[in-house]
């Protein structure tokens, strides 16, 4: 999903969109041929003259190679219930330089503007407040194109609250030919007939997303990503069973890889590791993938465990957001692990929270870094790379180039990527005192997509140190989705850039690690997690850390005075629990831990049932079953 820069004011795209009529093309209306024509964004039906079509990259700009016609919608809540002249007249106050006047005989409420040059556009104001598709509100649109063509298609406009299956395919059509990459591969007239072939003035608007589904199988014959669409349904169904699973080379079995807190599969008590065995009887491997709307039942192996597990699973919903978890671990290394982001509407705070824990971290000393990806799909471009700008540093990362051969640079400078937005930043930006760390990054094969952007834009590092360690990732870092809103509420996501390095050259299609180290998912972030432990062990002989150890040695001839105390660790499913100010959910949240963290018990409340500990940079409290006992001797 790219983020664009808004308008900063009506009157800038007044500007704007008066410009975009010097030295277009006229032409003789009476020799031109009108189609009709639907936009999905604003939801209106309208007439083109024949030879415009969308223009790259775009759902609001058509062009026929020579002139352009522009719609862009606009809030003002001075037009509604109002005489017409009156409405007309507040907006030409955005417009200095402007008349107007009042054109009767349309469909819909217009107003023409000209100035002295005799540059024009339109206002034409819906009855009601409408909403895009992809939920901006908006009063009133502003439309400009070629002088003689200007009125005509103004009046033509009507703002509809259906559609037919053959216009919403075909417009549909349209936009994905504007956007898709690879579009030059693709034998673009037999795929448009074949599909709308398959629709008529009977079909369903399902019937119609099928021939999408159909149209997007052979596109992504092409592509890294898979395009896909999703009907309003799919989007309001967000219940399932809370757990991610991958089958892992060689196995007849599930591996459980990834438990969201308080869902149906944490609640009932699977965690990561746990090795499924059958699926609603059938083998695993084999079985279909559950469709997260039913009752499931499964047989588990737990490694360390004789019995087989039992489970029943019903759908339910929980969040899909999980914060940026880290941990200092022994010998001033710090473990962070990120994952997808930008999906959902409720992780725009992503970016605040993993800058400040990156913050926290590197003031305990940190000489080096552990970045885990290995439960990383992806996610939305800006909100992950900016989540660990701290260490990665200012500079160019990498680019994303569209179908016009334009190129969004994700150059990354205090807090923001200024190239791609303005406005979307970090409030508080860090970065860490260790410039250029050491920073060693953990892959899997369920690495993917932005997932392994995060690899690769630490790779890519010039004159500092980078190591891989785990298993190739997945293969979608050559190409990037575009999330576009459909009328209906529907969505389509349509492979819209490539990839390329800060020099401009194509982006490998995955991430190959320099050391390979099979994942142990019943291991995952403990302290014998054998990935994290070969990773930890090539930190150590990194001079930065080096020069860590060498100040910490003990002086020689003191005696090694040993105490046994109580050492617990974190141990949840869920990947990371709260450490509170106080004995209780009520308390502050001080930090999130992950799973395997050591923890040395301090007190306990009263009854019991909380835990004071010391972790690495501070103190606070847990709750005592989400950990699991482990004595150990401390220097």
């Amino acid at each position: 999903m790219k983020v664009f820069t808004q308008w900063r004011s009506r009157f800038v795209v007044m500007v704007i969109f008066t410009t975009l009529g010097v030295g277009l093309t006229q032409t003789q209306a009476a020799d031109v041929q009108w189609e009709s024509r639907f936009n999905h964004t604003l939801g209106i039906s309208f007439q083109l003259p024949k030879g415009y079509d969308l223009a790259p990259t775009s759902s609001l700009t058509y062009t026929n190679g020579q002139s352009t016609i522009s719609f862009h919608e606009l809030t003002s809540r001075r037009i509604h219930n109002v005489d017409l002249d009156v409405a007309c007249h507040g907006l030409a106050l955005d417009a200095p330089g402007y008349s107007y006047e009042v054109v009767n005989g349309g469909k819909q409420d217009i107003c023409l503007y000209t100035n002295k040059r005799n540059q024009t556009y339109t206002s034409i104001i819906a009855q009601q407040r409408r909403t895009t598709a992809n939920g901006r509100r908006y009063d009133y649109l502003l439309v400009s194109a070629p002088p003689d063509e200007l009125l005509r298609l103004t009046q033509s406009i009507t703002f509809d609250d259906s559609v037919s299956a053959v216009t919403y395919l075909d417009e549909a059509l349209r936009t994905v030919r504007a956007n898709f990459v690879y579009a030059n591969k693709v034998n673009w007239d037999s795929l448009y007939q074949n599909a709308m072939a398959s629709v008529d003035q009977f079909s369903s608007l399902d019937d119609a997303r099928q021939a999408l589904k159909d149209v997007f199988a052979k596109l992504n014959d092409i592509s890294a990503h898979d395009a896909e669409i999703f009907s309003p349904d799919d989007l309001n169904s967000h219940g399932g069973y809370g757990f991610e699973q991958e089958i892992l080379a060689g196995d007849d079995f599930r591996t459980v890889t990834l438990i969201y807190p308080d869902s149906p599969a944490s609640l009932a008590g699977l965690v990561v590791g746990d090795q499924i065995e059958t699926i609603n009887g059938m083998n695993a491997a084999e079985a279909p993938q559950p469709d997260g709307k039913t009752v499931i039942r499964l047989e588990v192996a737990r490694p360390g465990q004789a019995e087989t597990l039992k489970f029943r699973l019903v759908p339910d919903f929980y969040s899909t957001s999980l914060d940026v978890i880290g941990r200092q671990l022994p010998d001033q290394i710090s473990y962070i692990e990120t994952y997808s982001a930008g999906v959902s509407g409720d992780d725009l705070s992503y970016p605040d929270d993993a800058q400040q824990l990156i913050r926290t971290l590197d003031q305990q000393n940190t000489c080096g870094w552990i970045v885990d990806v290995r439960r990383n799909p992806g996610g939305q471009a800006l909100i992950m790379s900016l989540a660990l700008a701290p260490i990665r540093g200012d500079g160019r990362w990498f680019g994303l180039k569209d179908i016009a051969g334009d190129v969004s640079w994700y150059s990354y400078q205090s807090g923001r990527f200024p190239d791609i937005s303005d406005n979307f930043k970090v409030s508080r930006p860090y970065s860490v005192q260790e410039s250029d760390p050491p920073v060693a990054i953990l892959t899997s094969p369920y690495t993917a997509s932005m997932g392994e952007m995060t690899a690769y834009i630490f790779q890519s590092r010039k004159d500092a140190q980078t190591r891989i360690f785990g298993e190739a990732t997945g293969g979608y870092l050559s190409d990037g989705l575009n999330i576009i809103h459909l009328f209906d509420g529907s969505i389509m996501d349509v492979v819209s850039d490539v990839g390329i390095t800060p020099d401009g050259d194509p982006l490998p299609k995955n991430i190959q690690p320099d050391v390979v180290v099979p994942t142990d998912y019943s291991l995952y972030g403990t302290d014998k997690d054998p990935v994290i432990l070969a990773a930890e062990e090539w930190l150590h002989s990194q001079s930065q850390c080096q020069a860590q150890l060498s100040q910490q040695a003990p002086p020689q001839n003191q005696p090694n005075l040993q105490t046994t105390n109580e050492i617990r660790l974190v141990a949840t499913s869920a990947g990371v629990v709260n450490i509170r100010s106080g004995p209780g959910t009520g308390y502050d949240i001080v930090i999130k831990l992950g799973n395997g963290t050591r923890l040395e018990v301090l007190d306990r409340s009263t009854d019991g049932t909380w835990l004071k500990v010391r972790f690495d940079g501070g103190e606070g409290w847990i709750a005592a079953t989400l950990t699991r006992t482990n004595t150990m001797q401390k220097q």
